[in-house]
């Protein structure tokens, strides 16, 4: 599914061609005084990296079917790398620093359910040094994030 939408977006790239960018807001939720909305930004280089994804993801997938098609708990090994594959289109499609940083940190949680799906000691020690890793990304974000408010961004 994820190469056949992959195809298609050879069809939303025409379209967004011929328009800087398309912006999607969602109102997710509505209470008395205030609405909490969500925002996607559809723009030419997003849809590239967005097709990018479904076609490594949808391979990754067809892969993995063969390579552990004996694991006993394969259905929560595809729920994971879905997870990881929707943290992806949350960043790549993030228009704020807010949601930025949950499509990172969404990453970083499924790459290190990822490492540890095994559930040995060495698979522990590699999840540890991701999930240090993806701490670092953190910090390097937020620098960036504050040098370009500094500059005013």
């Amino acid at each position: 599914m994820l190469l056949f939408l992959s195809l298609s977006t050879f069809v939303i790239r025409g379209i967004a061609l011929n328009f800087d960018e398309i912006l999607v807001e969602w109102e997710i939720l509505n209470l008395i005084s205030s609405s909490v909305p969500v925002i996607f930004i559809f723009d030419y280089l997003s849809l590239f990296f967005l097709r990018l994804v479904r076609l490594i993801s949808g391979r990754v997938l067809i892969f993995s079917t063969s390579y552990m098609s004996g694991e006993k708990h394969f259905g929560r090994f595809l729920a994971i790398v879905l997870l990881f594959v929707r943290s992806m289109f949350l960043l790549v499609l993030s228009p704020n620093l807010i949601s930025l940083l949950l499509g990172w940190d969404g990453l970083g949680v499924t790459s290190y359910l990822l490492v540890i799906f095994y559930q040995r000691r060495k698979s522990y020690n590699a999840g540890i040094i991701t999930a240090l890793t993806n701490r670092l990304g953190d910090v390097g974000i937020l620098i960036c994030a504050g040098i370009m408010f500094s500059k005013g961004h």
